[in-house]
Order: C-alpha cells, then sequence, then structure tokens
C-alpha cells in the first residue's frame, strides 16, 4: 500500500458493541489506503483543549480488507471499548498517515437497566439499480428520507440508544440479469447510500440479512453468495462467530448485544426458503447461537429475536411458513423470547402472544381511538409476541404500489395459521411509512417495556403495546 494525498472515506456507520461500553465502526477508504486508525476522546476534553491531543485522545488500530469485485475502495473495521457511561465522546477515522478532516460524535447512557429506548425499522431498500442515469439530486432524496426518519425517532425518542433493522436495507436482489461485477457495483452504491446520512455516524445500527441482501439462483437450493460478501464488508457486528446462519465465510452472520437489561439477538434465518439437511443445519445452528447468547447474558429482564422472514406472515401460504412457525417457535419457547421482530412483508402487524405453535390464554386488554389506532397492555405473558415490521421509507412502503389493493386483499384474505394468530393489523398497510420506538422502564412497581408503532410523517402511534413483568 502507498500513502494516499487525502483520505476518501464513504460509507461510514458507526455500529452496536456488546455491551453499551463499547462501540464498532465500520467504513471505506481509498483501495492504497496504509493502514486503519480510528482518534477518539472525551467531547468535553476536546473542546476545552481545541483538538484532539496526545494527551485527551486514544487511538485504535484497525484492519482492512478489499471488498467483493471491487477495485476502487477497501472496507475498514475498528472497534473501541471500556466506554465511561453517560459521556459524549468524539472520533475521526483514518488511516495510518492522516485522518481525514470530518469529526463525529455519539452518546453513552448510564442506568439503561433503569430506563433505555431504541428503534427498530425494517425493509429501507435504497435503490441506485439506475446508477448510470439517476440524478445526484434523486440520491440525496433517499438520503434525505432516511436521514428523515432516524431524525424522528430521535425527536421521539432523545436519548434513543440504538437502531436496529430486520434487513431489506438494499434493493439489489432482482437484478438477476447482471453479472457478479454489477451486481456487487450496485450493491456498493446501496450501501453507500444507506450510510451517508450524517446520524449513520452518531447512532450505533445493527442488522440481520434480508432477502435482498443475498443474490441467489433457485437451482436446487444453490445460493450465490457473493451479494452478502458485499454486505459483510459494511457491517462490523458483535459476537459474530461467522458460522452460525447461512454465511459461509465469516463476512456477515449472527449476532447479539446487550443493552441494560434488554438482550438483542439477531439471526439470518431463510429456513422457510431452503429445504433438506441445509434447512436442518441451520436451525441446529442458530438455536445453538441462541442459546449461547442467552447464557452468556442470565440476568438480562426481556428478550429480543430479530429475523428478517415473519413465521407468522400474511403474505404466503401456510405452507410457505410453516417450518418457520415450528423453528421459531421452538426457539421462543425454550429461550424464553419475549418478543420477535420481522419485516419482508412491508406490512404492519401484531400477533396473540404465541407458545407451542399457538395462542396462549394471556389475557390483553385494549381499546381503540377514532381512527382505529390501538392501545393494549399484557402483564406475564407465558409466550412470545410477533410484529411485522412496516417499511421505514416511502419509496418501499407497499402503499406506493399500483397494485396495492389487489396485494393487500390476497393477503389479508387468508384463513390461514397467519390470520388466526394476529391481535391487531392484519396486514394492514396505513398510508404512511412506520418505525417501531421500544421503551423499557423498570422503575415503577412492575417493570415495563412499552412498544409503539409510528407513522413517520405526524409520529402517531398506530399501535401501542405494553408488557408487563413482574419477574424475569
Amino acid at each position: 500500500m502507498r500513502k494516499i494525498e487525502k483520505n476518501n472515506i464513504t460509507s461510514l456507520s458507526i455500529q452496536v458493541g456488546e455491551d453499551e461500553t463499547s462501540r464498532r465502526f465500520v467504513w471505506y477508504n481509498d483501495i492504497d489506503t496504509a493502514g486503519v486508525r480510528l482518534q477518539y476522546a472525551l467531547k468535553s476534553d476536546y473542546d476545552a483543549d481545541g483538538g484532539f491531543t496526545d494527551e485527551n485522545s486514544k487511538v485504535v488500530s484497525g484492519r482492512s480488507k478489499i471488498p467483493y469485485k471491487n477495485t476502487e475502495f477497501v472496507s475498514c473495521k475498528a472497534e473501541i471499548y471500556d466506554l465511561t457511561l453517560g459521556e459524549t465522546y468524539i472520533y475521526r477515522v483514518g488511516d495510518r498517515y492522516s485522518y481525514d478532516d470530518s469529526t463525529y460524535t455519539f452518546n453513552t447512557y448510564d442506568n439503561l437497566d433503569k430506563k433505555q429506548s431504541f428503534g427498530i425499522v425494517s425493509d429501507i431498500h435504497m435503490n441506485r439499480k439506475n446508477y448510470e442515469t439517476e440524478t445526484p439530486e434523486s440520491v440525496q432524496n433517499q438520503v434525505n428520507r432516511w436521514q428523515n426518519v432516524m431524525a424522528k425517532m430521535q425527536e421521539v425518542s432523545p436519548e434513543l440508544g440504538f437502531i436496529v433493522s430486520t434487513g431489506d436495507n438494499i434493493s439489489i436482489h432482482n437484478m438477476y440479469s447482471l453479472t457478479d461485477e454489477e451486481t456487487a457495483k450496485i450493491a456498493e452504491k446501496e450501501h453507500e447510500t444507506l450510510f451517508a446520512p450524517a446520524l449513520s455516524k452518531s447512532i450505533p445500527f445493527a442488522s440481520t440479512m434480508g432477502n435482498h441482501e443475498i443474490t441467489w439462483a433457485w437451482d436446487n437450493i444453490k445460493f450465490d453468495w457473493g451479494h452478502s460478501n458485499v454486505m459483510g464488508y459494511h457491517y462490523n457486528l458483535p459476537n459474530d462467530d461467522g458460522e452460525s446462519g447461512m454465511v459461509l465465510d465469516k463476512s456477515m452472520a449472527n449476532f447479539y448485544f446487550i443493552s441494560g437489561d434488554v438482550l438483542v439477538i439477531g439471526i439470518h434465518d431463510m429456513a422457510g426458503k431452503t429445504a433438506g439437511a441445509f434447512q436442518n443445519l441451520t436451525t441446529e445452528k442458530n438455536k445453538a447461537y441462541i442459546q449461547k447468547a442467552c447464557e452468556a447474558n442470565p440476568n438480562a429482564r426481556w428478550k429480543i429475536l430479530v429475523t428478517h422472514i415473519p413465521p407468522y406472515a400474511f403474505y404466503a401460504s401456510d405452507d410457505e411458513t410453516k417450518h418457520m412457525r415450528d423453528v421459531f417457535d421452538d426457539y421462543c419457547d425454550e429461550f424464553n423470547i419475549d418478543v420477535v421482530f420481522t419485516g419482508h412483508s412491508h406490512l404492519f402487524a401484531r400477533s396473540k402472544h404465541i407458545k407451542g405453535n399457538a395462542v396462549t390464554n394471556d389475557i390483553v386488554t385494549s381499546v381503540k381511538n377514532d381512527k382505529g389506532y390501538q392501545t393494549a397492555e399484557v402483564t406475564d405473558p407465558t409466550g412470545t409476541v410477533y410484529y411485522n415490521v412496516p417499511s421505514a421509507l416511502d419509496h418501499a412502503f407497499a402503499g406506493a404500489d399500483s397494485d396495492y389493493k389487489t396485494w393487500l386483499n390476497a393477503w389479508g384474505s387468508t384463513t390461514g395459521e397467519a390470520n388466526k394468530t394476529a391481535d391487531f393489523g392484519e396486514g394492514v398497510k396505513y398510508d404512511s411509512p412506520m418505525f417501531i420506538n421500544v421503551d423499557t422502564d423498570s422503575t415503577g412497581t412492575t417493570p415495563k417495556m412499552v412498544i409503539k408503532t409510528m407513522r413517520s410523517d405526524n409520529l402517531e402511534a398506530i399501535d401501542t403495546y405494553t408488557i408487563y413483568k413482574n419477574d424475569k
């Protein structure tokens, strides 16, 4: 590698660490860059001293790798540990010779076992398939919309700890006629757009893999993993053992992290889309991974599972999702999972509590307002509640499709297991993209988790669901 005249940083993203005392980072730099460095300091010391100094800052070295089919950039990753809680930090990235001119800040939060807030999104679907003819304005428009959604999430929760996506953050999956090189180029551009917003540098992010993160060709369940490799170069997730799920080259697999008393487990499980021995192997590895995460965090009060394909879905036949239901009921029952967040459908739905692949007898009290928006609560439920998280951006949500009504009618009219378990939503699509805000609070008599599904246009909660839990 040679010394470059100036760092050429793109796709910089701050991502969740193993816990609140750590953060993980990933960015792209010029392919000829030499070395990977990240410098950070307390913002208060930085301001007092007028910048970074050897005394007020620390420097960590990272690692780099040339991405799949890429001839322009190198993927850089680094981690920070032993952060002090309740502080604001400032950081910059670069190579062994110099740092980029830009600096960024992030916060750490204290007493997360008492109160915390975080967000869930799905199906962002950045789209750069027409990159050769697109205008800079059209690209910036996508960046601005995603930045606006994150800003809305922060408006709802000023101390927003992190954002987790259920996947399908990009769109290239559909372009089957393209070469590997063309597919990888579009995937890179879509990730660049995803991580272009300023808030991507300050709000920790994590994501499972959706079907659009994988380029596959159906030929006796034969997979082409080139596209998922591209995704792996844009993520630096905690406790990723590189062997779970279906990622074969350690580019990105399952992850978990603890935030206060909340354990978040992300798994890549396309079990409903595969068959035979491969399906069974995936299920076994994912179950072992979930067990590992739970055993490593025995004091977690709340356990959340995040994946892409919904076991209880309004878009598919029972035959397509039956295996997923069996698998997830097994996961959730054995490890006492409280909530499963999924995506894929671009629609919203919340299930009743489910255990043993059947609706429980948990009593949910609820009321609806004049708009049909629901507020509901349950105490000490015995099963797991499943969410279909609607699309986060307006160019991806189902209501934008011309055949939306036909699509919704077909999905919503099923008499199979999906609708039998629906408690609210039943696959209903509203006329706004949405996100989910989650608040936990153990300062009262009974610890609770409040899950609000919110319109991003006016911040109205279409569904507010509170789970009270007297013990772990």
